[in-house]
């Protein structure tokens, strides 16, 4: 539901029911996701919610599999340092690259989150997504534990460091 408003544009019925989710279920499946979405209802907020409406169309995008659409819409929102969804943006590049099976192109993505914000939320989880791509996807044990590894040492009050410690 509260993807579905927020994709919607009805930013403030999203931020409470996510708000009430969190409430209800702390350590939830979802948690992570309803943490995502608040802060970037909170952080993308402007007079005309032009970056929250533009993240919603990439999202949109990518619910239609029209993945140069999301690419280019998550990309102009990613290029403006300033914008506070240029994190998340440069985040869901790296979902896009992932998802279609590029996965270098996906690692390379979550990289630049790393480099251009290391100060986002959003990092420990592009770590984690580096050290799922390399166990998972491109069999490389000693890459994803390095990953993981990161997480455990220099995110340890992260929501995925439970996850991170399960998969080392």
């Amino acid at each position: 539901q509260a993807e579905l408003l927020f994709l919607t544009g009805d930013y403030e019925t999203c931020a409470t029911k996510l708000t009430e989710f969190m409430r209800q279920c702390p350590r939830g499946l979802f948690v992570n996701d309803a943490i995502k979405y608040t802060t970037m209802i909170t952080d993308g907020r402007d007079e005309m919610n032009w970056s929250l409406n533009r993240f919603a169309a990439g999202m949109v995008f990518l619910r239609r599999e029209m993945r140069d659409s999301a690419l280019a819409a998550f990309a102009q929102l990613s290029a403006d340092s300033a914008n506070r969804l240029a994190d998340a943006s440069q985040f869901s590049i790296g979902e896009v690259h992932g998802s279609s099976g590029a996965f270098d192109n996906a690692i390379d993505a979550y990289r630049v989150l790393i480099t251009r914000f290391p100060e986002s939320f959003m990092v420990p989880r592009a770590w984690a997504r580096i050290g799922e791509i390399y166990a998972d996807s491109l069999g490389n044990p000693a890459q994803a534990r390095a990953a993981y590894q990161v997480i455990l040492s220099d995110y340890k009050s992260s929501p995925v460091v439970e996850e991170a410690r399960r998969r080392l």
